[in-house]
């Protein structure tokens, strides 16, 4: 009897026949289900679940920042071991490097004779006689000549820049999307709080803990943790001023009616702040509208507070616009190019119609109501390209699923109709609608021009899920029985525990078919795969 290993990768220190497995305590499973038992006994015993939420009410609060801590830990165990730290790329080695050196095209960058005889260098099928990372950079822009970056520059300027000139090192654009990562969970967080608090004040506390946990886990923050690449950092980033700037002006509003200008202007500068990080967020700001034309109207009799109020929210806008625009025509000659035209990509960017509607059906139903695909070993799913077929072509990339799947409480935006003729609160109908237009719009814009991948959810996937809640809470106070209620308890309660374990899971995917924690740390990968198959 032998033993022939064929993989010379394989390293075997010994073998050893019929020896007792020693006894192991498995910290990730114990931890886990004391936590898991903790939080159902408290559920059903403890009266502060039953309670409106209080700051003074340090039980509710603990377990307010606890599901943040939970989070933040977990986002970062995913970044961490998913993360290739001997990687470099375009955007944190050539692009901060040139810009430090005050130039905004990239420098250190391959030779373009070869990218210049081609008639076409925007043409894939034409570029693709070529050898990608030698004869060219894939997905950077190529304009007359020379090179430059169609990714957001405010990460860079902010953090990476800074940095490199301090240091003389480079910041990972893994780190840095680590970075953004833990700084939005806090941030959608108290966003959902504050939401809630306004429109429903006396719901009882456990359905702002479930919608503050399906937040956390259900808008794809963990996902693009799983290969933070500059794709992910500019997304994660644009994500993050984003919603900053909607909180700081969602809660500029005082109850006493008076209004924090100074929220308004950081609020405002951040939503310019996020355009300079993916264009696309630009559509955020119409989130922020109702409101800001809301205080205008109250100050219509007092100039100087009207005056005030215009002033607080185009400054911001007007000096990141216009800082964009001239960085926009010292590269392209055109202030409003941020290089898509000119991407070295799988599509023909400079070609590519917006008139191709018939592509809009794959792209609602890849990004809304595609599934992922089940397997019967850990992490029982993965990512499903398969796409309803409309005779044209579309790209479809490392996405597990539509939101109606990931997070499933997005499904209650079909209620709108319900709500706008059976609630009486005008603010929450106005505001919820808004949230799922914006989304909509930028579900048929990324889909017309971009596509369809996992980061792209993380753009419009909380709009839908913030707007779900809302509709799911007014559904619930408009209930006369407590029986009603109690049976709403349960399927929020059902739709938590599955958003958050079908997130959790798509942190132990794989993406573009190397980046994975199984590839990277495979020793941690293992470590949580026995933990959860413990019967195998």
């Amino acid at each position: 009897m032998g033993i022939n290993v064929k993989n010379n990768k394989v390293k075997i220190e010994n073998i050893s026949i019929n020896k007792s497995v020693p006894f192991r305590l498995n910290v990730y499973r114990i931890l886990s289900l004391i936590l898991i038992s903790i939080l159902l006994y408290s559920l059903k015993n403890d009266e502060f679940w039953k309670k409106p939420y209080s700051p003074k009410n340090f039980k509710q609060v603990l377990m307010f920042v606890l599901i943040i801590d939970i989070g933040i830990l977990f986002t970062f165990f995913i970044n961490q071991n998913c993360l290739d730290k001997k990687a470099e790329d375009s955007y944190s080695k050539n692009l901060v490097e040139s810009l430090s050196k005050g130039e905004v095209y990239l420098s250190d960058v391959p030779d373009t004779s070869k990218l210049e005889e081609l008639e076409n260098p925007y043409d894939s099928i034409e570029r693709g006689k070529l050898e990608r990372d030698k004869d060219y950079i894939w997905d950077f822009a190529y304009y007359e000549g020379k090179y430059y970056s169609y990714f957001g520059v405010v990460p860079a300027l902010l953090l990476m820049v800074p940095y490199h000139l301090i240091t003389k090192k480079l910041l990972s654009t893994g780190l840095v999307t680590l970075i953004f990562s833990l700084l939005s969970i806090p941030v959608i967080s108290i966003l959902t709080k504050k939401v809630i608090q306004k429109y429903f004040k006396d719901i009882p506390f456990k359905f702002m803990f479930f919608s503050v946990l399906i937040m956390i886990f259900g808008t794809n923050l963990i996902f693009v943790n799983v290969a933070p690449r500059f794709y992910e950092l500019v997304t994660v980033a644009g994500f993050f001023f984003s919603t900053f700037g909607i909180l700081l002006i969602f809660d500029s509003e005082k109850e006493d009616g008076k209004v924090s200008y100074i929220k308004i202007f950081f609020g405002a500068l951040s939503l310019a702040l996020a355009v300079g990080c993916r264009p696309t967020t630009l559509f955020a700001s119409l989130i922020i509208a109702p409101i800001l034309l809301k205080i205008f109207i109250r100050n219509l009799k007092e100039k100087k507070d009207r005056i005030k109020t215009v002033l607080v929210v185009l400054i911001p806008y007007l000096v990141i616009g216009g800082l964009l625009m001239e960085y926009n025509y010292i590269r392209f000659g055109n202030p409003f190019e941020f290089g898509e035209n000119y991407q070295l990509t799988l599509n023909n960017m400079k070609e590519l119609s917006y008139s191709r509607l018939n592509i809009l059906v794959t792209g609602i139903s890849c990004v809304l109501f595609g599934l992922p695909t089940f397997q019967a070993t850990f992490p029982f799913i993965h990512l499903n390209g398969n796409i309803i077929d409309t005779f044209g072509y579309y790209y479809v990339e490392d996405i597990l699923g539509g939101v109606f799947f990931i997070s499933p409480i997005a499904i209650f935006c079909f209620g709108i109709f319900w709500l706008w003729k059976k609630s009486q609160n005008k603010d929450l109908k106005i505001f919820s609608t808004i949230l799922m237009t914006v989304g909509l719009i930028l579900v048929l814009f990324i889909s017309l021009k971009a596509g369809s991948t996992g980061r792209y959810l993380l753009d419009f996937s909380w709009m839908f899920v913030l707007a779900g809640i809302l509709i799911f809470l007014e559904i619930l106070n408009s209930l006369k029985t407590e029986e009603g209620k109690m049976i709403l308890g349960k399927v929020i309660g059902y739709i938590t525990v599955f958003t958050v374990i079908i997130n959790v899971l798509s942190g132990f995917c794989v993406i573009g078919g190397k980046n994975s924690m199984k590839n990277n740390s495979p020793s941690e990968y293992y470590k949580v795969e026995s933990s959860v198959m413990f019967l195998k």
